[in-house]
């Protein structure tokens, strides 16, 4: 069966207080970007599936985010909230993700990133 991320999957998944998700692979592979993100990416609505989440790491928190990220793919549920910057063209912005690793849900398969960043309104 394959799962189909959009709106109304991760509706009830989202964590309160955080403007945006994204939904990931095991491998890092960007599934799905809530549109309140789109502003902080840069990026058409879309544009983002497919690519590695790690494209939009600042290049000084990549291994952070490697190591961190490592951590919780044998631990399902919220982790703690980690600080890393976003890399938007020429701007650097700094943000708070709360990982959410859902691999083993059926209706998700898919780690979900809550994003907390300037500018980016709660849902």
């Amino acid at each position: 069966m394959t799962t189909v991320l959009n709106h109304q999957t991760i509706a009830a998944h989202r964590l309160p207080g955080y403007g945006g998700v994204v939904a990931m692979s095991e491998l890092g592979a960007i599934l799905y970007v809530s549109g309140e993100l789109d502003g902080l990416l840069g990026l058409e609505h879309g544009a983002a599936i497919g690519r590695s989440f790690l494209e939009f790491v600042h290049g000084d928190d990549v291994e952070f985010a490697v190591e961190s990220f490592a951590g919780i793919g044998g631990r399902s549920g919220r982790h703690q909230a980690l600080h890393i910057r976003v890399a938007s063209g020429d701007d650097v912005i700094p943000v708070d993700v709360v990982p959410d690793n859902r691999l083993d849900d059926p209706a998700l398969t898919a780690v979900l990133v809550h994003v907390a960043a300037p500018g980016v309104e709660s849902a």
